[in-house]
């Protein structure tokens, strides 16, 4: 059954930044909503984007086959040889967990969205670059400088991919100034000779995460570690499932997590959530902001137990 939802107002990600911290850095509260990043407190709008950004995406696909006659593609491997490739997943074969989060979130997803790719649907998933910028533009709404992109594998092994970033911040508008660098990583699936790429990880230099790793079973509280700075030394906490539910509200006070306010220091916490609906999910720290886009997010996927 399809439990997701759909955004319909893409600017409710957007926070509202306190008045304190308006204020204090002598602007109206008016302006400074327009200023801020749309993960420092975006969860108070009630709409993960996460589960936005998939469904725009996937709705674009879905409108870009539709006028054209296309089978019901098989979301299983075929049973006997085919001239389509099978496309598998890139690492634990036939485990139901999916490292992947945008915009697939299983491996049956992702084998459709690559039978699309071939079918000439989408060449922009083909770049890791053109992932890369499509995945944080939605995220933060980031305009951001490609500083170097690898790839590796084959289509017998699978295949990974990175994109060192750094999004574009500050006062002006738009934000000019480079930010902190941020690996974005990826993955494809075997099978494919020429993968479309679906994000698996994002980790900024700014957000350490010790534990939980990639892919660490996770239950409620969750033990959360690394070593961190961000304005005012404040990191915020958010947790989501794939089914598109808010298990952590970042702007709770359960959700944050004290790190440096002017250098690296160590942060922990052990964050509450709600019972996911969904087998996975994932982390998102970021980092708090006295003016423009948040400077630093980091992504865990987290495997849920029990579910």
């Amino acid at each position: 059954m399809n439990m997701r939802r759909k955004l319909t107002d893409p600017d409710a990600l957007n926070p509202k930044p306190s008045r304190r911290r308006a204020r204090r850095k002598g602007w109206s509260p008016a302006v400074a909503a327009t200023m801020v990043g749309a993960l420092v407190l975006g969860a108070a709008g009630g709409i993960p984007w996460l589960l936005a950004s998939r469904d725009r995406a996937k709705g674009e696909l879905l409108g870009q086959r539709a006028g054209q006659r296309v089978g019901t593609p098989s979301l299983l491997p075929p049973s006997s040889p085919s001239s389509s490739p099978s496309h598998t997943q890139p690492a634990g074969e036939g485990d139901a967990f999916f490292p992947g989060f945008w915009d697939a979130t299983t491996l049956e997803e992702a084998r459709e969205i690559q039978r699309a790719v071939d079918e000439g649907h989408q060449p922009w998933r083909l770049d890791p670059a053109a992932v890369a910028e499509r995945f944080v533009r939605d995220l933060v709404k980031w305009r951001i400088q490609v500083v170097e992109t690898s790839t590796d594998g084959s289509p017998e092994e699978g295949w990974t991919a990175s994109v060192i970033l750094r999004p574009y911040i500050g006062e002006a508008e738009p934000p000019s100034f480079p930010g902190p660098r941020h690996t974005l990583r990826l993955i494809g699936l075997e099978g494919a000779e020429h993968p479309a790429w679906f994000v698996a990880g994002l980790e900024s230099e700014n957000i350490v995460v010790n534990t939980p790793e990639p892919g660490d079973p996770a239950s409620s509280p969750l033990r959360v570690s690394g070593r961190g700075v961000a304005y005012e030394g404040t990191l915020h906490a958010r947790i989501e499932d794939d089914a598109g539910n808010m298990l952590l509200r970042a702007d709770s006070q359960n959700g944050i997590l004290m790190a440096g306010a002017y250098e690296p220091a160590p942060f922990s916490g052990d964050l509450r959530f709600s019972p996911p609906e969904a087998p996975s999910g994932i982390l998102i720290l970021s980092a708090d902001t006295g003016v423009g886009p948040t400077p630093a997010v980091t992504i865990v996927r987290l495997r849920f137990e029990g579910v």
